[in-house]
């Protein structure tokens, strides 16, 4: 037998599409703002529509590997969190801050923002909630969909939690959707949230804890417990930890802000790592022309020849 349910003001509506109304119960306000926020996330972001956001993460992530004949990478894999799993584990999160009002969420590998989105409205509170992404393309896909949704609360960045330069000191609350990365990224996301967060800011993983010790900065274990989560067969196990030491200092964002290259340094940075990586990119049949002239010239080889080789 089947039944439904929808949001009428204050009152929630069940149905039996058989016989039509059958019950109402009139929701308190936090009640009223739970349902209300999950069906504004599923408004955005149509659960019909997830191989369309699985597509976006493709374009920078799988197929450049599978266009070489590589395995593509797990850590690239494209899933999505249960909102409803996603909302118990963030409140648990929040008894374990220090703080009793906790305002600065972060998502690691934020993918289409859904998790960040959903964070803003499942609890107002989180005043500032910040999506990371990688893939530049899934990025410009989330930015898309923010832009005609605006939510003053929610902000976007490119980039990877290996850059030094990303500043998450700041954050209250971490959640990283951890169940497809491997261990040596493992390793790295926890060596680069002990290096900058603040002591008592908690971090939230699937399948893999982070506890222990880096470089002597300590992450201890708080709680685990088992969630519901299709995508991985069922259940995800969900860890959460708090950072004991860490080597946040006061000052520490400012001088990582002076320390920031030019925005053209960044830029040329990236070029070099899309040419270790073997990318494709605008700028490597310039810079490897430009190698080519430059070794030409060196060499003494007549100009006519080199022009040529073009």
């Amino acid at each position: 037998m089947s039944h439904a349910w929808f949001l009428l003001s204050s009152l929630l509506v069940l149905t039996r599409p058989s016989s039509g109304f059958i019950a109402f119960a009139r929701l308190r306000p936090h009640e009223s703002t739970l349902f209300s926020a999950y069906d504004t996330v599923d408004t955005i972001f149509n659960p019909d529509d997830v191989e369309t956001r699985n597509a976006a993460s493709r374009t920078s992530g799988y197929w450049r590997y599978v266009q070489k004949g590589k395995e593509p990478p797990l850590e690239f894999t494209y899933g999505e969190f249960p909102i409803s799993s996603f909302e118990r584990v963030i409140k648990s999160a929040i008894t374990h801050h220090p703080s009793p009002s906790p305002t600065t969420f972060f998502d690691l590998g934020s993918g289409a923002g859904r998790l960040v989105v959903a964070a803003s409205l499942l609890f107002p509170s989180l005043t500032s909630c910040t999506g990371v992404e990688i893939l530049p393309s899934l990025h410009e896909f989330a930015s898309s969909i923010l832009s005609s949704n605006p939510n003053p609360s929610v902000s976007l960045i490119c980039g990877s939690w290996t850059d030094p330069y990303l500043y998450l000191g700041d954050a209250d609350i971490i959640f990283c959707y951890s169940s497809c990365l491997p261990p040596e990224h493992r390793y790295d996301l926890k060596a680069s949230l002990l290096r900058q967060l603040k002591p008592g800011t908690v971090v939230v993983t699937t399948e893999y804890s982070l506890s222990g010790t880096v470089n002597g900065y300590e992450m201890e274990e708080v709680e685990s417990f088992d969630v519901d989560n299709d995508l991985v067969g069922g259940i995800s196990t969900v860890y959460i930890q708090r950072v004991v030491t860490s080597g946040w200092f006061e000052g520490m964002k400012e001088k990582i802000d002076a320390e920031r290259p030019s925005s053209d340094a960044l830029a040329a940075m990236k070029v070099v790592r899309e040419i270790e990586d073997e990318e494709e990119c605008s700028n490597s049949a310039f810079i490897f022309k430009t190698m080519w002239e430059n070794n030409c010239k060196m060499l003494n080889v007549p100009p006519r020849i080199w022009n040529e080789s073009d």
